[in-house]
């Protein structure tokens, strides 16, 4: 993890956790954990004040996007981070980097990483994930050292890494992507756009 733990747990998320007295549930990942133990602020202290405070939206799409698509993701990601919502992308080309630029001008946002922190990729992507380092977090699922899987990379891992954004506390959504008829969990992308059961 590189940047702000704090921005990967809300005020929510742990008041939920000592009501139940589940502490591993929600708050998974131990560079939260630290960060709230610490007495490091919360999402909410870092974000702009508003009606989606606390929660993240995924918002994923397509590599080989439209300007209008593009223009779309920058411009809802600005909005949602001004009412108080965290975007979490992948930080690909496309839909996935708009969202990311869109998001840094009003406040924090979070990349999920397709290798370790260590390595930024794509590299083409290299200034805009050095900004959502420097005013939120790159976070991934794999160890640093880690390359990304570049060729057969499956949708299952795609899936899995892009619904960390909804598994944070919100919800997900796909622009200019494909529709799939395979089911559920081998439509890549859409796959993101499921609510966590909480």
């Amino acid at each position: 993890m590189r940047g702000d733990p704090s921005l990967l747990v809300s005020g929510k998320e742990l008041e939920d956790k000592d009501a139940r007295g589940d502490r591993d549930r929600i708050v998974e990942d131990d560079d939260a954990q630290r960060a709230s133990s610490a007495g490091r602020p919360v999402r909410e202290h870092r974000m702009p004040t508003g009606p989606a405070s606390g929660l993240c939206l995924a918002l994923v799409g397509a590599r080989a996007s439209t300007r209008y698509g593009e223009g779309v993701a920058a411009s809802l990601a600005s909005g949602v981070t001004a009412r108080g919502g965290l975007i979490v992308s992948g930080g690909a080309f496309g839909i996935d980097a708009c969202a990311h630029r869109g998001a840094l001008q009003k406040g924090p946002t979070v990349s999920v990483s397709a290798g370790g922190v260590d390595r930024l990729y794509p590299v083409g992507n290299t200034e805009v994930l050095e900004a959502v380092i420097a005013a939120g977090a790159l976070v991934a699922e794999v160890p640093p050292g880690c390359q990304p899987a570049v060729t057969g990379s499956s949708r299952a891992t795609v899936s899995s890494r892009r619904s960390r954004g909804d598994d944070r506390g919100g919800g997900g959504l796909a622009l200019e992507s494909p529709v799939h008829r395979a089911p559920r969990s081998r439509a890549g992308q859409t796959g993101s756009a499921r609510f966590p059961d909480r």
